[in-house]
């Protein structure tokens, strides 16, 4: 099983291959949902966990597509 951290923008356990990282566009446009999200999630939970993961579709440009998972979860419950 593979994990990506929204923050470092790396893999754990580290993978040889670099493919799966966002390009450099869509990995901004990641960063600033992490920090839209985090915001937007503290105005209707009281402890909420949030990440924003993007992945680009096709030849590594924004251009070509991009899925978005947006994962919200109240630390309370």
């Amino acid at each position: 099983m593979v994990f990506s951290s929204p923050i470092s923008n790396t893999y754990f356990p580290v993978q040889e291959d670099e493919f799966r990282l966002p390009s450099p566009k869509l990995r901004e446009l990641e960063v600033n949902f992490n920090k839209i999200f985090s915001l937007y999630a503290k105005q209707y939970y009281s402890n909420p966990v949030t990440s924003v993961y993007a992945s680009d579709i096709g030849e590594k440009t924004i251009e070509d597509g991009f899925t978005i998972a947006i994962l919200i979860k109240n630390s309370n419950i």
